[in-house]
């Protein structure tokens, strides 16, 4: 929605929720949640600048990464969710509860490119699909 020089996006029912965990322990310096989650794709580094917040979407804090517990056969990997900086984690981020990983975050810029579809109807007009202003001359 274009309001002026000014855009509102939204992406529908789309999320950029990339993980959700029940909170096993907190760091004391405020550096940290851990879980017995396996956010296996900690491996490729797929958490690595991604966005904490707690379960009513109210704190949002950035992550630095997400470590796994060493590989062993037969045992689970439980994960380390590391901050950026220390935090008042005991104010929103309370053990049993749930918490989740963001892609995107508050501040962060996102590059949208935009599209626009004509489609001839029957009665010979054009529909016009945009993510963007779009007419047809």
């Amino acid at each position: 929605e274009g309001k002026g020089r000014r855009y509102r996006i939204r992406f529908g029912d789309d999320s950029f929720r990339i993980g959700r965990f029940v909170i096993t322990g907190r760091n004391a310096d405020g550096t940290g949640l851990s879980t017995k989650t396996n956010l296996y794709m900690a491996a490729q580094g797929y958490y690595r600048g991604a966005w904490l917040t707690d379960k009513d979407h109210t704190v949002w804090l950035p992550v630095d990464d997400v470590t796994l517990a060493p590989h062993s056969p037969g045992v689970r990997r439980d994960a380390g969710i590391r901050l950026v900086g220390g935090h008042d984690l005991a104010a929103r981020f309370n053990v049993g509860e749930i918490a989740y990983l963001y892609d995107i975050g508050p501040g962060d810029a996102v590059a949208v490119t935009p599209t626009a579809t004509a489609t001839v109807q029957r009665d010979g007009r054009f529909r016009i699909r945009s993510n963007c202003r779009a007419t047809l001359d």
